[in-house]
């Protein structure tokens, strides 16, 4: 009697939910990304911005000046450190929108993306300006840099922009360190550093697209980070860096 073999065939499972702001796993690039933030040059505000504003809504015309990081200067205090740790961004640019990816050599990515007009409505020079000022804008928070508004989009709106460069100054001198007077506790780990995304930001960003309340913030957390979680205070920075980014994108609420 002939012995027939017969397959094991395993029960179809249910693919994962496909982001357009990340790949299906980011545990790799989270790890390099949370490295190279600490590898950042000092970024040095290089430019001083003068916006002039129209009269409108019952607001007298009137104009300010800014200083700000351009995108070379945002570039340079970031380039170095992403490279050291297998990290690279490109850009696209199509179908209306511009999109900014953060990529890592494991294959694992992040991405960010903002409509775009028309060259042949705007004219090839606003247009190449609304690239420039777009691409800063959405890297910046891919690798959770802070910096100025190119403009404050006034140009965008119509406002008159001056640009001007300035020589680049030197960060100021930090004061050395006190040294730790009591040992650090878990929620003082848990925190992230000075300076670095928070869960306030995360908060401010959802409430911004209308997701407000701990069910639907605990809810969306979850849905980001592929497993349940009890409370914001829980988040690891790294996770509420990329929360806040995948946040930032979301649609205004009733702007949607």
């Amino acid at each position: 009697m002939e012995n027939q073999q017969q397959e094991v065939q395993q029960e179809p499972t249910a693919p994962k939910e496909v982001s357009r702001f990340m790949s299906p796993t980011i545990s790799k690039i989270v790890s390099a990304l949370a490295r190279a933030q600490s590898k950042y040059k000092p970024l040095a505000k290089n430019c001083e911005g003068k916006v002039s504003y129209n009269a409108k809504d019952g607001r007298e015309a009137g104009s300010y000046k800014f200083r700000y990081a351009d995108l070379g200067a945002v570039l340079e205090a970031t380039s170095e450190a992403l490279s050291s740790e297998e990290l690279a961004h490109t850009v696209l640019i199509g179908a209306g929108r511009i999109r900014v990816i953060l990529l890592h050599s494991s294959g694992e990515w992040f991405a960010s993306e903002a409509p775009i007009g028309s060259p042949e409505e705007m004219g090839f020079q606003k247009f190449g300006a609304q690239i420039t000022y777009l691409r800063r804008y959405l890297f910046a928070p891919l690798v959770d840099l802070a910096s100025e508004d190119d403009d404050d989009a006034n140009m965008v709106e119509g406002n008159h922009f001056d640009k001007t460069t300035t020589k680049a100054s030197a960060p100021p001198k930090q004061a050395p360190s006190a040294p730790a007077t009591a040992p650090m506790n878990a929620a003082t780990k848990a925190e992230p550093a000075s300076g670095k995304t928070t869960v306030d930001d995360v908060l401010a960003a959802l409430k911004s697209a209308g997701i407000e309340g701990k069910v639907s913030v605990l809810g969306w957390v979850a849905k980001q980070l592929g497993h349940p979680v009890e409370a914001t205070k829980e988040l690891s920075s790294t996770e509420l860096l990329v929360l806040h980014g995948i946040a930032k994108q979301l649609p205004l609420k009733g702007k949607a």
